[in-house]
């Protein structure tokens, strides 16, 4: 698909496009919200119309086997017509955790860069069981078929797993789904949740000035607002949940590490 087919004749996308993935819970709003408010000339969209579904239809594709051509062109229909409402000068920036599933086709965009933002497995299990999803697909979302990113085909004993390993597995699959990204991107660059809202000035001032970097916008003279930006989408409070430590080990533990979790933390519950 080149910028002609995009139908877009600004610089969107002849300069590349930019994703920021992850599973979830890791400051995708926050970035959305506060980037925009301190960085001039970026267009930042967050889970876009038709992401829940299309993600739907990725699941069932890469379970069955069916819908291929329906996925792709659904995808990449949405993102020409969101390029389309790309002002001239500005850089898109799609922040979607719903990509997990459909990586494939991200794979086969031109001067792609990835931001990959990543956080501990059980402090990530943590938060997306308290917030699972927004306003009332909250109390629906565990019970709606297909529509988390989960791994496919399925690990053995599934239907007998807890909510709990099933986030684990989650965890996982997102997460190397997106890594295995890196080869094919112009740039790819993963980060911290826990830099990004680090307590330490100087671990958060790096977190964004390599977010940056990616989106190829300067720095504000002053990062101080960036750094000062309150969180957004805090998960509702809940009963904290248990995570067997062994469990987490067995699960997750080889991607963990890679992704500098060594070895993988557990969080006093």
């Amino acid at each position: 698909m080149t910028g002609r087919e995009s139908g877009h004749d600004g610089d969107a996308w002849d300069s590349g496009l930019v994703f920021v993935l992850s599973a979830g819970r890791t400051g995708t709003v926050f970035l959305t919200q506060t980037l925009p408010r301190h960085v001039g000339q970026l267009h930042c969209v967050h889970e876009p119309m038709g992401s829940r579904s299309l993600l739907m239809a990725a699941n069932l594709r890469n379970l069955w086997g069916v819908g291929d051509g329906w996925v792709r062109d659904r995808f990449r229909s949405g993102l020409r017509r969101r390029l389309e409402a790309v002002p001239a000068g500005h850089r898109y920036v799609e922040v979607n955790p719903m990509m997990c599933a459909l990586t494939d086709e991200l794979a086969q965009l031109p001067a792609l860069s990835v931001v990959h933002l990543v956080r501990e497995p059980t402090s990530w299990v943590r938060s997306i069981r308290a917030f699972r999803a927004s306003g009332v697909r909250r109390h629906l979302i565990d019970h709606t078929p297909l529509a988390n990113p989960y791994p496919a085909p399925r690990p053995p004993g599934w239907l007998l797993t807890s909510q709990v390993e099933r986030a684990l597995w989650r965890w996982r699959f997102c997460n190397e789904q997106i890594e295995a990204l890196a080869p094919h991107c112009a740039r790819y660059v993963r980060l911290r949740h826990e830099d990004l809202f680090s307590g330490s000035r100087d671990a958060r001032s790096a977190a964004l000035l390599t977010l940056l970097d990616v989106l190829q916008r300067p720095a504000p003279a002053d990062l101080t607002p960036l750094l000062q930006a309150p969180p957004a989408n805090r998960a509702p409070s809940r009963r904290p949940v248990t995570i067997d430590p062994a469990r987490v080990a067995e699960i997750c533990g080889p991607v963990a590490r890679r992704m500098g979790y060594a070895p993988p933390a557990v969080l006093p519950t």
